[in-house]
C-alpha cells in the first residue's frame, strides 16, 4: 500500500519480475478492501497515506481475527525508532526504509519475509 503511484509502479514491476502477483492500493480504505478481497501472503505498507495512517491500517489488520496472522512489512521513509518499535509492537514483521533500498532490491527484501 503505497500512495505514490510512480514508486508503487516501480515496486510492482520489480516484484512481478520476481514472480509475485501484486495488487496495488493507493489509499488506506482501499487497502483494507484489497486485503479482504485478495488475502495476500504479504502486505507492504507505507505509513503516510490518505484518510488513515499506515499505522491505523496495521491496527485494523491485526485486530481482525482472519487477518491477524498476515505478514505486514512497513515500507516507509520514517526513520524514528519509536515508530519502528510501535510498528513491531502492533505486529509488523519488518520495517524497511525506502531510501535504504532501490526498487531493484525490493524483491530481495520481500523474500526475507515470505
Amino acid at each position: 500500500m503505497e500512495d505514490d503511484a510512480f514508486l508503487s509502479d516501480l515496486y510492482k514491476s520489480q516484484l512481478e519480475k520476481a514472480g509475485h502477483t501484486v495488487i496495488q492500493a493507493f489509499e488506506s480504505s482501499e487497502s483494507i478492501s484489497a486485503i479482504y478481497d485478495f488475502k495476500p501472503d504479504l502486505v507492504l505498507l507505507d505509513l503516510i497515506m490518505p484518510r488513515f495512517t499506515g499505522m491505523e491500517v496495521l491496527k485494523k489488520i491485526k485486530a481482525e481475527k482472519r487477518l491477524s496472522s498476515l505478514n505486514v512489512i512497513v515500507l516507509s521513509n520514517i526513520k524514528d525508532n519509536k515508530i519502528v518499535n510501535e510498528a513491531a509492537d502492533l505486529g509488523a514483521k519488518g520495517y524497511i526504509i525506502k531510501t535504504s533500498i532501490t526498487p531493484d532490491q525490493i524483491s530481495e527484501e520481500v523474500k526475507k519475509y515470505l
